[in-house]
């Protein structure tokens, strides 16, 4: 991709730095990328032109996830998915696979893809992006700053989990500075479910069976 002289006047300014990825996810640049100029992007759509040149003027290892990229630009995660595909299918973008997404029929489109997923090692080899959770230990998810998030990550999500069997759910809402630890699926809900603050010490049931120091979690509260 190549941009940062692409005018973009719709999307904020922002003092803070924008996220990094994991180690060994996030953007890369393309080798061999042609300088950028003042044309980049703009066969584009506005909103496509704009949220490539936002990503482009990213450095390397940047967050670019469609959950992160809502927290920090004017669009919803749906609007979002959207134009990066259309990003990427204009030749501008190439995407690889980071997170496992999960078959989950009773979840709006029969499909998710949780923030972090626990299975046995080699659980997922060769099983492709999409598969069946009946492998899975837990799945872990964190609430996002737009107005769906209640819903999906209360709720659809919740309940698409535990239809599906998963053991553990693990909800983290940033907007009460919360984990909300659910387990033993039962139908459409979990029997169980725990309430815990940051820095509390959160016991995840079987099959996971660890404990989990969230101290450093309160550098985030608020």
């Amino acid at each position: 991709m190549a941009d940062s002289q692409f005018s973009a006047p719709s999307l904020p300014a922002h003092a803070a730095p924008h996220p990094m990825a994991r180690p060994g996810y996030g953007k890369r640049t393309t080798p061999g990328q042609p300088p950028r100029t003042a044309a980049d992007f703009t066969q584009l759509p506005p909103r496509e032109a704009a949220v490539a040149a936002y990503i482009d003027r990213l450095a390397d290892g940047a967050d670019v996830s469609v959950k992160t990229l809502a927290k920090v630009l004017p669009y919803g995660q749906c609007a979002l998915r959207t134009a990066l595909n259309r990003i990427q299918a204009a030749g501008h973008l190439r995407r690889g696979r980071a997170d496992q997404g999960l078959v989950i029929p009773t979840y709006r489109a029969g499909r998710a893809r949780p923030d972090g997923t626990l299975a046995p090692v080699g659980y997922f080899a060769g099983r492709g992006e999409w598969t069946h959770p009946e492998g899975v230990l837990m799945v872990a998810e964190v609430t996002s700053h737009d107005s769906d998030t209640r819903r999906r990550d209360h709720g659809d999500k919740r309940v698409g989990y535990a239809t599906a069997g998963i053991p553990v759910h693990l909800l983290v809402d940033r907007d009460t500075d919360s984990l909300i630890v659910h387990s033993e699926p039962d139908g459409d809900t979990y029997r169980l479910c725990r309430s815990y603050k940051y820095g509390d010490e959160v016991a995840l049931p079987s099959p996971v069976d660890i404990t989990l120091d969230t101290e450093k979690l309160r550098d985030y509260a608020g």
